[in-house]
């Protein structure tokens, strides 16, 4: 059985791990963060006690090689998936803003939430 070592567990060194195993490699993946999934990862902020993401904001259906590799690693159908574009912000001032497309009206609907954005 062919081997190989990966170092980093972010997410191109898990989607060449998840790959490589498919395909009957003897993956060894290497990380030195406590967690997997490098930049893309969720912390509660201290003082509004809300839920800010780090690295990767927006999942949308014209990501294909995200979707395969969700599906690859059987994790597809624990995504909830929203029917329309709605976006919370935090600026560093801890001031709250929301990029919200309805679902009618596409394309316009992305001009409108842009128009209505206010940050």
């Amino acid at each position: 059985m062919k081997r190989c070592l990966i170092i980093g567990g972010g997410l191109s060194g898990l989607t060449a791990a998840s790959i490589l195993s498919y395909k009957n490699v003897n993956v060894t993946l290497i990380e030195s963060s406590p967690k997997l999934g490098g930049r893309t990862y969720s912390f509660t902020d201290k003082d509004t006690e809300t839920e800010i993401d780090n690295g990767q904001h927006i999942m949308m259906g014209c990501y294909k090689e995200t979707l395969a590799l969700l599906n690859l690693i059987g994790a597809q159908s624990n995504f909830d998936y929203q029917k329309n574009l709605y976006l919370k912000f935090i600026d560093r001032n801890k001031n709250h803003f929301q990029l919200n497309a309805s679902s009618s009206f596409y394309p316009f609907n992305l001009l409108f939430a842009v128009k209505n954005y206010d940050a």
